[in-house]
């Protein structure tokens, strides 16, 4: 509780400075506190609009809020920035096939990011997923 009050603090008095800002919106993103999290990503990009880790983790918070539109909307602006970026078409492909449902949109995401890098670690999760055969021919992930 006192590290949260001290971040809050130090963001609040510095209100030009994204990375105060960003330390207390990873603090409420990785203790799960998504809601909260999100002004503050909003503040550091207000400030950093160009920080494709904010931007992502943004995202994340606007999927756990059931704001499935929002994530999409940021994920497009990060590959803008940074086109095929993997993590951002990762989250992309998972949004859309859980949070829109839509598969066809989920695969084209998922192909893309398998084009642009086959060994990315989360292409077996979507994979599994998606229904799609292992790569190589190996047995699925195990339940993971």
């Amino acid at each position: 509780a006192r590290q949260i009050v001290d971040l809050r603090k130090d963001a609040e008095k510095n209100p030009t400075d994204p990375a105060a800002a960003l330390r207390l919106a990873d603090f409420l993103f990785n203790t799960g506190r998504f809601q909260d999290a999100i002004p503050w990503y909003e503040r550091a990009l207000r400030l950093e609009p160009k920080n494709i880790d904010a931007r992502i983790r943004l995202a994340g918070c606007l999927v756990e809020t059931a704001q499935h539109d929002a994530a999409l909307k940021q994920l497009d602006t990060v590959l803008h920035l940074k086109p095929n970026e993997p993590h951002a078409l990762y989250h992309q492909a998972v949004t859309l096939l859980r949070g829109k449902q839509d598969r066809a949109g989920a695969e084209r995401v998922y192909r893309q990011l398998r084009q642009v890098n086959p060994h990315f670690p989360g292409l077996e999760d979507l994979e599994r997923l998606l229904g799609e055969p292992p790569r190589g021919g190996r047995a699925g992930t195990g339940g993971r």
